[in-house]
């Protein structure tokens, strides 16, 4: 990523040109960034297990979150967990992914 100083004519630079696109940081400063590039190769079987496990816990942990009595329950089970960086829903999907193997 390059940082660019832009003349006082083009005080803004954004977009994409080409295979890159220029991007502003929150600080005010002008990155040119390379466009990520596309997948050409098929998933492997194994990729495709887990995109299908991600897909579930994600949806497992959606349902709990939007159920009060559920919600309830984890919360308490996390707050005795004594991880306080961890998210609620980081720990949720933790435990469901532990118990899904």
């Amino acid at each position: 990523m390059a940082k660019v100083i832009p003349i006082a004519a083009v005080a803004t630079l954004r977009g994409k040109l080409g295979d890159v696109y220029y991007r502003t940081t929150p600080r005010g400063e002008i990155c040119l960034c390379r466009m990520p590039q596309k997948r050409t190769k098929r998933f492997t079987p194994k990729e495709l297990s887990h995109q299908q496990l991600f897909g579930k816990i994600a949806k497992q942990t959606s349902e709990i979150m939007s159920s009060p009595h559920l919600r309830a329950a984890f919360e308490l089970w996390h707050k005795q967990a004594h991880l306080p960086r961890e998210t609620m829903r980081q720990f949720l999907f933790r435990q469901l992914r532990v118990a899904n193997q």
